[in-house]
C-alpha cells in the first residue's frame, strides 16, 4: 500500500512523501537551486560524503534522506513566506 504522509510546519503543508517515495539527494539541491558546495555548508554534510552520495559510490541510509527532505521542505516554505 503506498501510503502519503503529509509533512506540515506552522500547521500548512508542506510536502507529501510515501513510504516507497524515491529520494534523490541531487534533486533536494537542485530543488532548492544551490551547488552541491552551498548545499553542504548549509546541511552541515561533508562535501566528500555528499559527492559520495550523489555518485552512488556510497548509498545515504533512508531514514537521513527523509530528514533532510523534510528539512529542506521546511527551508523552501521558510523561503517562499519571507517574500
Amino acid at each position: 500500500m503506498n501510503e502519503k504522509k503529509h509533512l506540515t510546519y506552522e500547521g500548512s503543508v508542506i510536502e507529501h512523501l510515501s513510504n516507497d517515495e524515491e529520494i534523490s539527494i541531487k534533486g533536494m539541491i537542485k530543488s532548492l537551486g544551490m551547488t552541491q558546495t552551498e548545499f553542504s555548508d548549509t546541511f552541515k554534510i561533508p562535501i566528500g560524503t555528499l559527492r559520495h552520495w550523489i555518485s552512488g559510490e556510497r548509498e545515504c541510509p533512508e531514514y537521513t534522506k527523509r530528514m533532510l527532505a523534510y528539512i529542506v521542505a521546511m527551508k523552501k516554505f521558510e523561503d517562499q513566506n519571507s517574500k
